[in-house]
């Protein structure tokens, strides 16, 4: 699911807003560099997801079974082969 950049921005906004509070880290750089290194970062794991979802509904329309989206089978084997090629990359 892709989000709007506005939606980026705000959750960008959010973590680092977080990780101050938290103090979690020590600001080497400028608050808007993180920002955008966050945005960077959620921008490519929402690219990776979209990838992955593509490749594990591509592998569910080819089983023979002719599961159906939203039934109870389809979203157990979804979860499986999404977890299963997240893991190729590193985890998801």
């Amino acid at each position: 699911m892709m989000l709007s950049d506005d939606k980026v921005s705000h959750l960008s906004h959010i973590v680092l807003s977080g990780m101050k509070t938290r103090k979690l880290v020590k600001l080497i750089a400028g608050e808007p560099e993180i920002r955008k290194r966050i945005k960077t970062i959620i921008t490519a794991h929402l690219n990776v997801c979209e990838e992955v979802d593509t490749i594990v509904r591509k592998k569910l329309k080819s089983m023979k079974k002719g599961l159906i989206e939203g039934t109870q089978e389809w979203d157990i084997l979804y979860r499986k082969f999404f977890d299963e090629e997240g893991a190729k990359r590193g985890g998801i």
